[in-house]
């Protein structure tokens, strides 16, 4: 973390962080070690993961408990749509899960738009949502960044 991003968290200013202060980091997810140390990543591979997490990850949908036992209600409800056609129906609800989701567990984003491809391989019809997004200042929504892209295959 840069000296510049630091002073201005701690001022409690409104709007966007100051571009003196440079990218931010932190660690990769999932854990990855790089060389002697662990590898970190920038704002931009952090958000990216945690939206693969949130929409990865079972919530708990009132027929069964969630996948996390310490937070049963984390995660996105894309599971219940494992064995449904791939239609426009199926796009309209992944769009309605995939937004309520991250509009619930990751706040430094807004999503635009969702796309959901129907992919056939030998295996049968796969699907994949892409999720297009600008990272925010949560507190305010001023964006921080330009338009954003990451792609999640979906069980069907």
């Amino acid at each position: 973390m840069t000296d510049q991003f630091l002073a201005w968290a701690l001022s409690g200013q409104e709007g966007s962080v100051p571009a003196s202060a440079g990218t931010l980091t932190g660690l990769a997810f999932p854990l990855q070690r790089e060389s002697r140390d662990l590898r970190s990543a920038t704002t931009e591979e952090l958000v990216r993961a945690s939206i693969v997490q949130i929409l990865g990850t079972r919530a708990d949908d009132g027929r069964a408990h969630g996948e996390l036992p310490w937070r049963p209600d984390f995660g996105s409800l894309l599971h219940r749509l494992q064995y449904m056609p791939v239609d426009d129906a199926f796009a309209a609800l992944v769009e309605t899960r995939v937004i309520g989701a991250l509009s619930q567990w990751e706040p430094r984003i807004r999503v635009t738009k969702t796309v959901v491809e129907r992919v056939d391989t030998e295996g049968g019809v796969r699907a994949v949502v892409q999720v297009h997004y600008v990272i925010v200042q949560p507190t305010t929504g001023t964006p921080l960044s330009g338009a954003q892209r990451v792609d999640v295959p979906l069980l069907s």
